[in-house]
C-alpha cells in the first residue's frame, strides 16, 4: 500500500505479470500523466490515483469487473479512459471530480454504482442510458454532472437520495414503470427539468425531490 504515493513519478507502465495491487499505491502522484492497469488483475484497486490532478490517461484492458472506491477521485484532469462492457461495480467516488472525463456511456454488466462515482463531471454530457441490470444506485451517484438527458430501467431495488441532484442541463427523465418511492432532493435544483411523466406504480415522493426545479 502506497508504494508511489506522493512520489514525482510521470508516465508509468506496469507489467503484465502482476497479480495484485494494494490501495493508494499512486495517490496524490501530482506530476502523473499516464498509467495503465495490469492484464492479470480484475479490478482498478482503491484509491489508485487518488488526487493525482494531473493524471490525462488511464488504460484500462477488457478483463476489469471492479474499479473500486475513489480509485480516480480528484483525477482533475483526466481525459481518456475506456469502460469494458464487462464493468460489473463502480464504487462510490470512484470518478469523483474528474471534471473533464466525457463519459457518456456505462458498462453493459454494471449492476452496481455507488455514492458520488460521477458526481462533478461537468464533461459527462448528452444522453444517458441506465444499464439494464444496474440494481443499485447510491446517493449522489450523478450529482452536479453534465448529463442532459436519463433513462432508467425496471428492475432496481436501491435508490440513494440526490442522484442527479445539482444536474443544471438536465431537461428530459424517463423513470422506469416499476419505481415506488422517488428519492429524496433526486432532481433538486435541476433548473432546465419543466417536466416528467409519473409512473402508475408510483406511491411516495421523496423530501425536496423537485425542490428549485423548472
Amino acid at each position: 500500500h502506497y508504494v508511489f504515493s506522493g512520489t514525482g513519478l510521470k508516465n508509468v507502465t506496469l507489467p503484465n505479470n502482476i497479480t495484485e495491487i494494494g490501495w493508494a499505491v499512486f495517490q496524490d502522484c501530482n506530476e502523473l500523466e499516464s498509467i495503465n492497469v495490469p492484464t492479470r488483475i480484475d479490478y482498478v484497486p482503491y484509491d489508485y490515483c487518488e488526487g493525482s490532478e494531473k493524471l490525462r490517461s488511464v488504460q484500462m484492458h477488457d478483463g476489469i469487473r471492479t474499479i473500486r472506491h475513489d480509485a480516480f477521485y480528484g483525477c482533475d484532469s483526466l481525459e481518456s479512459i475506456k469502460l469494458n462492457d464487462q464493468i460489473t461495480s463502480i464504487e462510490y467516488n470512484a470518478f469523483y471530480r474528474c471534471g473533464k472525463l466525457a463519459l457518456t456511456k456505462l458498462p453493459n454488466a454494471l449492476t452496481f454504482i455507488g455514492s458520488s462515482a460521477f458526481r462533478d463531471m461537468k464533461a459527462m454530457t448528452g444522453t444517458m442510458t441506465i444499464p439494464t441490470g444496474v440494481t443499485t444506485i447510491e446517493g449522489s451517484a450523478f450529482r452536479n454532472s453534465g448529463i442532459t438527458s436519463v433513462t432508467f430501467p425496471e428492475g432496481i431495488t436501491k435508490w440513494g437520495d440526490d442522484i442527479f441532484c445539482d444536474c443544471k442541463s438536465l431537461s428530459s427523465v424517463k423513470l422506469p414503470k416499476d419505481i415506488r418511492r422517488i428519492p429524496s432532493y433526486m432532481f433538486q435544483r435541476c433548473t432546465l427539468l419543466e417536466g416528467i411523466e409519473l409512473p402508475n406504480e408510483l406511491r411516495e415522493i421523496g423530501y425536496a425531490a423537485f425542490d428549485l426545479t423548472s
